[in-house]
């Protein structure tokens, strides 16, 4: 009972705060159309006709009526096919009932509003916005008809926003708006002026001439739409000339980045030699690891850096699951940096068991440090992978593309503001592909592309090895192999390093007490990795450890918009 009642409050709770995103009605509006008749006495009787696309059940439509000042709405009802429907009026929110699943319906809604046309000594203007920002829907295809209350050849229309240059007379001083689609949360007033004469009897709003002031404000939207043209022909001019020269530029930095890229594997190829066991030691195992593969695998890299002190002899195993060091002389830092961390901070004066991982991560307090430590330790094996060059520091070419880039951004804006959005889908493409190239171009030097082929190809070849081969190894060889193959976690070297190592005598006598075994570095590399993922697990998790009618954007108030439920 008390999880119901607990379920209960809870769906009450989310329908308050969280209304539209519960109750939201999958539709569309794909055709609207408005009839606005002027009326002698000022008033407008307006008919509006809106085609809903449903998809999945609704209950039936909205439309917010916002009305100007000095005028009101009155009269609001609503048709289905001729048949009468419920409306219910909330403020300014009229909710039409009409339900229904998966259907197209189209509402007829027709009211007055009051005081409309706005009535100066020489015009009578209908200055209104059937729409405005707030409207939280879109109008796939819309038009707007205004009718004079009786025939005339003198007619003065200006769309504003959305409604800009859709302006056109019809016969008789029909105002026709064909606004096509009309984005939701925009403005489109509509301003239609006739001659104070067509309305009798209508009330003064202003005692004054309005018919410069319209003139210009129209003048004024012509040459602002004259102007857009212009640069908008402008930059359509420009625009492809842009493009062939951006990619041809894009081109030819890829084909030098291509060249330059087969001119060092050539020169890595004739100067390489054959390394019939293991490439020789250009960096320390940890930075080889780290650098041969991804850093996700951060506990089998942890473990391998670990082991490679058991094999330098910095460090020697006392039994399966204990080390303890045997000498802090090491000229790398991040080797220093590991044995004070790992035996003199998670363990204690030197030794160091492999439950003092989790002792020491269950401690809340120690989990800053931890993280510390680890990012200490990794940006030191980082900065000795710098050290060696190896990847190519001239960034002549990078920078290059960076600045083209840079350059090309402000086009992508002229498109998107003058329309032009094929141009701007094209130059969109070049732009990422300029940037990308400038983040990403790091083309190795010959240094670092010998060390990753002869790695590669050593993986290649120990895939092929022998088991008699591997034998006439030393142990140090097959301890760093294994090291390496248990750092970059590459199964296959894992699997082949486990198969070699069960057909040595001492692989089923337990513990071997040789400092620098293999089968002793196998035994503890059982439990280093888990050790270590748990420890990063527990850390990592503790450090991550309505539906509203908008204000009025119609100018002097007035505006609204469409919906449904």
């Amino acid at each position: 009972m008390k999880k119901v009642i607990s379920l209960t409050i809870l769906i009450i709770i989310s329908l308050y705060f969280f209304p539209s995103q519960l109750l939201a009605v999958d539709f569309s509006i794909s055709e609207t159309r408005i009839d606005a008749h002027l009326q002698a006495n000022g008033d407008v009787q307006v008919t509006e006709h809106h085609t809903y696309q449903f998809n999945g059940e609704f209950n039936g439509i909205t439309r917010t009526l916002r009305p100007k000042d000095h005028s009101s709405i009155s009269n609001v009802d609503a048709y289905d096919q001729n048949k009468s429907l419920k409306v219910e009026k909330k403020d300014h929110l009229y909710k039409i009932y009409r339900s229904g699943a998966d259907d197209s319906l189209t509402v007829k809604l027709t009211y007055t509003i009051n005081n409309g046309v706005q009535l100066y000594r020489d015009l009578g203007q209908f200055y209104w916005p059937f729409f405005d920002d707030s409207n939280e829907s879109t109008y796939e295809h819309m038009n707007i008809y205004i009718y004079p209350p009786s025939p005339t050849d003198n007619v003065i229309g200006i769309g504003y926003d959305e409604a800009e240059g859709t302006f056109r007379a019809n016969k008789d001083g029909v105002a026709h708006f064909a606004m096509g689609k009309v984005n939701d949360g925009q403005n489109g007033d509509i301003r239609v002026a006739y001659d104070a004469k067509l309305f009798p009897t209508a009330s003064l709003f202003a005692d004054k001439n309005i018919y410069d002031d319209i003139i210009h404000d129209k003048s004024v939207l012509e040459e602002k739409i004259a102007k857009f043209q212009n640069k908008q022909d402008f930059f359509n001019l420009i625009a492809p000339y842009l493009i062939i020269v951006l990619t041809i530029f894009l081109g030819s930095i890829i084909v030098l980045a291509f060249l330059k890229k087969r001119r060092v594997a050539w020169e890595v190829s004739r100067s390489s030699a054959f390394h019939s066991v293991l490439p020789k030691d250009e960096m320390s195992l940890p930075a080889t690891v780290v650098y041969m593969g991804s850093m996700s695998n951060r506990s089998e890299v942890l473990s391998a850096s670990l082991l490679n002190l058991v094999q330098k002899g910095l460090v020697r195993q006392k039994s399966e699951n204990e080390m303890e060091v045997t000498g802090r002389e090491t000229d790398i830092h991040h080797e220093k940096i590991l044995i004070d961390w790992i035996f003199y901070k998670i363990g204690k004066n030197g030794l160091f068991h492999v439950d003092d991982i989790n002792n020491y991560t269950k401690n809340k307090v120690n989990h800053s440090t931890y993280q510390n430590d680890y990012h200490r330790w990794l940006q030191a094996v980082k900065e000795e992978i710098n050290e060696h060059d190896l990847t190519e520091k001239n960034t002549f070419m990078r920078w290059t593309a960076a600045l083209a880039s840079f350059l090309t951004f402000p086009f992508i804006i002229f498109f998107i503001v003058f329309d032009l959005f094929t141009w701007m889908f094209l130059t969109l493409l070049l732009f990422f592909g300029l940037v990308t190239f400038a983040i990403c171009y790091r083309p190795r030097t010959e240094k670092g592309l010998r060390i990753k082929q002869q790695w590669l190809a050593w993986k290649d070849q120990f895939n092929q090895l022998e088991e008699k081969e591997w034998k006439r190894w030393n142990q140090h060889d097959q301890m760093k192999a294994f090291i390496y193959g248990l750092g970059t976690n590459d199964k296959t070297i894992k699997l082949k390093n486990e198969a070699f190592s069960k057909t040595l005598p001492d692989y089923n006598n337990g513990f071997y007490t040789s400092a620098h075994s293999l089968i002793a570095l196998m035994v503890i590399a059982d439990y280093l990795p888990d050790r270590f993922n748990q420890a990063n697990q527990t850390v990592y998790a503790s450090s991550s450890s309505g539906s509203t009618v908008g204000g009025g954007g119609g100018v002097g108030g007035g505006g609204g918009g469409s919906g449904a439920f």
